[in-house]
């Protein structure tokens, strides 16, 4: 696109266009595969290196609304788009300086377009910030967090968004609970530096990748705590669903100890929302609800791993389904 850094620039991925995908640099360049080797390039409007920024770092569109976007400087100036990027404001706070090779990170929520955090350098101030109101304002997360560069972020799943961090430092965690970052690595996973971070909730454990000294996998299936900000279910819910595997359809039971307003939905293994099977009151009691395999638009979907995520008054609780065709 006529720009060049010594760095490896970040890309991005158009969620609603497997062909295209986005460039970062002083603008943000949008690449459309035209076939063979040819691409054709879009510039935005929008020069990023205002307010004291010198080139993009990164870039991130929330998967519950493509229109909302947030993207960060390498001086760690934020900004924030609501119209799918034709126009971007800038932010009154400001977040991590980015890793001169590997930039800024970008996490959002899965199910709140307005809730993400970024993370980068923490030598000179915090490594990691989120934010609630969609890009407009960020606080510091968590206590206790080494003051290092942190590369990657992720978060543990759509009804459980617990955040990881690799760092270079070790892996890490930050409990939803006290707020502090834990190093879960300690005595167990090698001391190195830690590139990158995913959850593969297919395995129900968080993926990290090393610099040099292997792939080392959290286990996450025993955990227990609650999404940030959501309120832990005092005696839960008893959410279960028979058969599991399944093949083409599954009962899904909970139980409610008062009448309450209720949602449950479908989750795919990426964190896309499938279907929404209830959204009403209901009166305390069992209650039994039928998936038959299809999502939202009645159409089957594929072999996989699939998310029962139940919200009742504010308190949340989801299990793992397998579908098997």
């Amino acid at each position: 696109p006529g720009e060049s850094y010594s760095w490896l620039p970040f890309i991005l991925a158009d969620p609603d266009d497997p062909q295209a995908y986005f460039f970062c640099a002083t603008h943000l360049h949008r690449g459309d595969w035209q076939g063979g080797d040819a691409v054709q390039y879009s510039t935005s409007d929008q020069d990023f290196t205002e307010a004291g920024g010198s080139y993009l770092t990164a870039l991130g569109i929330a998967p519950a609304d493509h229109q909302r976007r947030i993207a960060v400087t390498n001086s760690g100036r934020i900004w924030y788009s609501l119209d799918g990027g034709n126009n971007w404001s800038l932010s009154a706070d400001t977040g991590p300086n980015a890793h001169y090779f590997y930039g800024t990170a970008i996490e959002y929520s899965e199910t709140d377009p307005t809730r993400a955090w970024i993370a980068g350098s923490g030598y000179s101030g915090p490594a990691v910030y989120r934010t609630d109101d969609g890009g407009l304002s960020w606080t510091p997360v968590g206590n206790n967090q080494p003051r290092t560069l942190v590369y990657d972020l992720a978060l543990e799943s759509p009804g459980n968004e617990v955040l990881y961090a690799a760092t270079d430092a070790g892996p890490y965690r930050l409990d939803p609970q006290t707020n502090e970052w834990e190093d879960i690595g300690a005595a167990v996973a090698p001391l190195t530096t830690y590139w990158s971070v995913e959850s593969v909730p297919a395995a129900q454990v968080i993926r990290f990748g090393t610099y040099g000294r292997g792939i080392w996998d959290y286990d996450v299936s025993g955990t227990t705590d609650v999404a940030i900000g959501e309120t832990p279910a005092a005696a839960g819910f008893d959410l279960t669903n028979y058969p599991n595997p399944f093949n083409p359809q599954t009962t899904i039971n909970f139980r409610l100890v008062d009448p309450a307003q209720v949602r449950l939905a479908i989750y795919d293994a990426a964190g896309r929302e499938v279907a929404v099977l209830v959204q009403t009151a209901l009166g305390s009691g069992e209650h039994r609800v039928n998936w038959d395999g299809q999502d939202q638009h009645g159409r089957s979907v594929a072999s996989g791993v699939y998310w029962s995520r139940l919200e009742v008054a504010g308190r949340v609780e989801s299990r793992v389904m397998t579908l098997a065709r």
